[in-house]
């Protein structure tokens, strides 16, 4: 179970939790507001749980992460743009994947977004 503790060196709360790896960490929450702590410290725990039982996929890892994040701390959620996200989608291809994938994925946003450039100048095609 995921807890908090101050320590005197610091003037942030730290969560102790047990992480992806099944190790129990320390981590500074980085806030002094108690509540927020705890709750950082739950959201942390749920998420290394979730990746040590496989309930959602490694690609997904950072946006899950992000969201809890914000949750726990009260921050506003960022939601890239259409741009944003299609960029990185092509981005991650290139660094991840070979030539021809980054190749097809780039292709696809191009058609993608033709398409989209399409529909909004005609809405209503009869």
């Amino acid at each position: 179970m995921a807890h908090i503790i101050k320590d005197r060196k610091s003037p942030y709360y730290q969560a102790r939790f047990t992480n992806q790896n099944g190790k129990l960490v320390q981590r500074s929450t980085k806030t002094k507001d108690r509540d927020r702590a705890s709750n950082m410290a739950t959201c942390w725990e749920l998420e290394a749980r979730a990746v040590r039982e496989h309930q959602f996929p490694k690609s997904r890892y950072r946006v899950v992460r992000e969201v809890m994040y914000h949750m726990a701390s009260g921050d506003a959620v960022t939601i890239p743009t259409v741009d944003a996200f299609l960029d990185a989608f092509i981005h991650e291809s290139e660094v991840q994947l070979e030539d021809q994938t980054a190749l097809s994925r780039k292709q696809t946003v191009r058609l993608f977004l033709s398409y989209l450039k399409e529909t909004h100048e005609n809405p209503h095609p009869h």
